[in-house]
């Protein structure tokens, strides 16, 4: 920092409301003027890739999908920001100012209200885990497989997608932290004074050896009343955990796709009618029982 240049070709004028790195590329939000992106630090900045009049807050990428918050909304692109739709349907009076971010194609938006959870690319949204209600979130980040929440009350951690929360507030003269920032496995937090922690301390492992396994997944049909039926595009080493969740949370059911199959009957006959979750491989689907 002992040294400062400006870098505003392609964004003099604009007002900023978020600058983000993500996958070597920088991406601004801005007020009315949509969502700018560098590809070479910050040299030069693009013409805008989101279009919009509206207040852009924040913006969550994971492959080809990526999320910009807005008042009340979110923008949503599922070729990398090529193409755009905006979506508001269970987002009542929430203001989405804060992070956005992106685990197994689920995503989460923290708002001045609670935790928003969407399970279909953001085009619909539902309030999720009631610790979180009436508090306002001010960071959500995704750290390999765990899920990190701010609020007012501390930092709350995941490792099941949400099932359930721990609390790691040790160290922390003040529980409100605006910002978290992953630096050569450390965690630094910022509110009332900066904190650093160990990433380890959280029980997670370095950061450097996450790894996603990526595997195309099929079921069907869906709605579904007696057997569900998953094929996977190829065979697996070992065995593939199938698991169904009720819109609570709670586990219903919990099964394996055998080590060198790609298929599997799962008999759901048995569950009441409504919306479930089924997680295949971490990655998250929406299924409807009749």
């Amino acid at each position: 920092g002992d040294n400062w240049s400006l870098r505003n070709d392609g964004i003099s004028g604009l007002e900023i409301s978020t600058l983000k790195f993500i996958d070597n590329n920088i991406y601004l939000c801005t007020y009315r003027k949509g969502l700018y992106v560098s590809t070479d630090n910050g040299l030069t900045w693009s013409s805008n890739i989101l279009k919009t009049n509206d207040y852009v807050y924040s913006i969550a990428k994971q492959e080809d999908l990526i999320v910009a918050g807005s008042l009340n909304s979110v923008y949503v692109s599922l070729d990398n920001g090529n193409n755009w739709n905006k979506y508001s349907k269970g987002i009542v009076s929430e203001n989405i100012a804060y992070n956005l971010a992106i685990k197994d194609n689920i995503i989460y938006a923290g708002t001045s209200n609670g935790l928003l959870v969407s399970y279909d690319k953001g085009v619909t949204w539902e309030r999720k885990y009631s610790l979180f209600n009436n508090t306002s979130i001010s960071n959500v980040q995704i750290i390999n497989n765990y899920i990190v929440v701010c609020n007012e009350n501390g930092i709350y951690l995941s490792s099941d997608n949400g099932l359930n929360w721990s609390k790691f507030n040790n160290g922390l003269k003040d529980l409100t932290i605006n910002e978290l920032s992953i630096i050569n496995n450390y965690i630094f937090a910022v509110g009332d004074g900066a904190y650093r922690s160990k990433v380890s301390d959280f029980g997670i492992s370095d950061v450097k050896n996450n790894k996603r396994i990526n595997q195309k997944i099929s079921f069907f049909p869906n709605p579904v009343e007696n057997i569900l039926n998953i094929n996977l595009e190829k065979e697996s080493n070992e065995p593939v955990p199938v698991s169904i969740y009720d819109m609570p949370g709670r586990l219903v059911s919990q099964t394996y796709i055998p080590a060198g199959e790609r298929s599997l009957e799962i008999n759901v006959e048995g569950l009441l009618a409504g919306v479930y979750i089924i997680k295949i491989n971490n990655n998250f689907n929406k299924i409807v029982k009749y």
